[in-house]
């Protein structure tokens, strides 16, 4: 072959070869991507990054890293894993694992595994622990839908994220722990639709956040679940567990939403404002701020015992003689006051289940509170620092809600006035109208004994005249604002005397607005007479609705002025179908003493069902005549 030949083969052969390889690049080979659902399978997952309007150099990023895992759902519900291929280091990252036999490969997957709880119809159950690391990227859920047979999958953030600056972060803080002051939860369960969307409806716990090794203080980041809250707090803590400081981040509601981040600052962590409740020196209850300078807090307490409330630091009690002090049973001798004691000169007893009145420091002579309840109880205290030199205190015996109950009223925050059984003789306490607040200091022995019964001085409410002491804070702080009407009526520890042979008295409990209508429901009311004057009949008056239909009387034992003994009475009352039910001295036995020297003085306790009552019906209670006085002690109204 000739030269000529030999280079147009060549020239021949260079084209056909160029163009194979042109039409290699057109129809080079592509994987078949298409997703299998059963057997051993891999997911390509994306990240989708947080939402926020500040620089997201810190935060409102991730990385997947080595060892990572997400939990896969078959069509039936069945969970299981699938682990990261590779070492990490990646916003996008192969996931690979195995179907179990007999099951399909369904829509949903989640990381961290451990943050799903459970699948089905739809609904991913997901959970946010209630201990979580300071960085939100290890414990913030993603939720990723697989669409068609696609390999790849976008995973979306399934909580929001709040970023804490923190000035003067102390070194040995070791536990931080945010509470919502309106019981919004901020880790737990709750709720996910992937399709619909990623809502938080409600998740079960407070959050601790745990510091450990080189965190970045003072910063680091949590995650919590969706939703409003009404208003944080935060408190830090040592590695023994003891809390250092405690501060609301927010004063108002924040609402947290999906995918996003939130940035606040605290200003010290390093300020300590304590407030508890410490009862035998070894339960300790924090106090949560409610409003400014009112703290409160619920506590289940033992049954006997002491209490001081500890205020930044100081410690205080109640100045004796000036409030109960306390709650349960005490005893009292000589004393205007049920004020907590242990000796047996005097055997008269008070069931105090309630208390209020003004804080004084231990160091300055005041008392701890105390604790002598039959059992162990709830109970809440509430603390109002912007009242005074000190402060006040309310304490409650926390009775359970029931729609049961229409009406219960002890009387317990009543204590001026003489003792029920042993009259308070001597020099009388005469303050101003201004003073009667319910939060008066007292003196032993120089007869500042608040004693409104003994000084003969008689209110009206609301209908106030020219001598009436009782004002709007003296009746609020008696917890008896609420529908109750008094007419020439006087303060006793525990209870209200009605009359004092000035004018005609009356006592007016508020309506039963808890019926709904019509009902059967049974009083309750605990009385005595006040002494050898107050003989007339007692008359308990159905208004607005209702019969008395029947009851049942106990009378406890006493004793007169010349020690005579009187026996218990218990009797069955039948035959009534009236408005009305008379209380005459077979029952309520007259005492021969107008200043009640005797220690056994009886009480009666009333039990009377009526038919019909209405939400408008009220009890009306006086007396036949002006001149008689009596003592009501409790009136408690329930549903049959």
């Amino acid at each position: 072959m000739n030269k000529i030949c030999q280079l147009l083969l060549c020239f021949a052969l260079a084209v056909i070869a160029n163009a194979c390889m042109r039409i290699g690049d057109d129809t080079r080979y592509e994987p078949d991507e298409t997703l299998y659902r059963t057997g051993d399978i891999s997911l390509h997952l994306s990240v989708e990054n947080m939402a926020t309007k500040v620089s997201m150099d810190d935060l409102g990023h991730f990385l997947f890293e080595e060892g990572d895992s997400i939990a896969a759902v078959c069509t039936d519900g069945t969970i299981f894993k699938m682990f990261l291929d590779g070492t990490g280091g990646t916003k996008r990252a192969t996931f690979i694992g195995t179907v179990p036999a007999g099951k399909t490969l369904g829509d949903i997957v989640v990381f961290p595994c451990a943050s799903l709880k459970s699948y089905s119809h739809g609904v991913a159950i997901l959970e946010l622990p209630s201990v979580q690391e300071y960085d939100a990227d290890n414990n913030c859920p993603m939720v990723g839908k697989i669409t068609g047979k696609d390999y790849n999958v976008q995973m979306n953030q399934a909580a929001a994220c709040l970023r804490l600056s923190i000035k003067d972060f102390p070194d040995e803080t070791k536990t931080v722990v945010f509470k919502d002051a309106g019981g919004n939860a901020l880790s737990g369960l709750f709720e996910c639709d992937p399709v619909s969307g990623i809502n938080a409806k409600r998740a079960e716990g407070d959050l601790t956040v745990t510091l450990s090794g080189s965190y970045p203080k003072p910063k680091f980041s949590i995650c919590i679940p969706p939703g409003d809250y009404t208003a944080l707090n935060v408190a830090f803590f040592d590695k023994d567990g003891k809390e250092m400081n405690s501060q609301r981040l927010s004063d108002g509601q924040l609402a947290f939403e999906r995918a996003t981040l939130m940035r606040k600052e605290i200003q010290s962590a390093l300020v300590i404002k304590t407030y508890k409740v410490i009862i035998n020196d070894t339960q300790s209850e924090k106090f949560e701020e409610i409003s400014p300078d009112h703290y409160e807090v619920i506590f289940n307490a033992p049954a006997t015992g002491e209490m001081v409330l500890l205020a930044d630091g100081q410690e205080y009690g109640f100045t004796p003689y000036s409030g109960a002090g306390g709650l349960g049973q005490c005893k009292n001798l000589f004393s205007a006051l049920p004020y907590y004691n242990y000796t047996d000169n005097h055997t008269n007893l008070y069931e105090v289940g309630k208390a209020i009145g003004a804080m004084y420091p231990l160091l300055d002579g005041g008392a701890k509170f105390w604790l002598n309840m039959p059992e162990p109880a709830t109970v809440k205290a509430v603390m109002d620092l912007s009242y005074g030199s000190y402060g006040s205190y309310y304490f409650e015996v926390v009775k359970e809600d029931s729609d049961d109950v229409i009406l219960d009223e002890d009387f317990d925050l009543f204590t001026c006035g003489g003792d029920q059984t042993w009259f308070l003789k001597g020099t009388l306490y005469g303050p101003s109208a201004d003073e009667y607040d319910g939060l008066m200091a007292g003196t032993k022995g120089k007869a500042a004994w608040n004693a409104t019964g003994s000084k003969n001085v008689m209110w009206d409410y609301p209908d106030q005249v020219a001598n009436i002491v009782a004002n709007e804070t003296y009746i609020k702080n008696r917890g008896v604002d609420n529908g109750w009407i008094f007419q020439s009526v006087d303060e006793r520890p525990g209870g209200i005397q009605v009359g004092q042979a000035t004018s005609m008295p009356k006592l007016t409990t508020p309506p039963f607005e808890k019926l709904s209508g019509p009902s059967n429901v049974h009083l309750t009311i605990e009385l005595n007479r006040y002494g050898a004057g107050s003989s007339h009949d007692i008359n308990i008056v159905l208004k607005n609705g209702g019969k008395f239909k029947s009851g049942h009387v106990h009378q406890t034992e006493a004793k007169d002025i010349d020690g005579v003994h009187f026996n218990a009475i218990d009797a069955d009352i039948t035959g009534l179908d009236s408005d009305t039910y008379v209380i005459t001295q077979d029952y309520c036995m007259l005492h021969y003493s107008a200043f009640n020297t005797s220690p056994f003085k009886a009480v009666s306790v009333f039990d009377l069902n009526i038919e019909g009552a209405t939400p408008d019906t009220r009890i009306e209670i006086y007396p036949s005549d002006e001149k008689s006085r009596f003592i009501v002690y409790s009136i408690k109204v329930e549903r049959n």
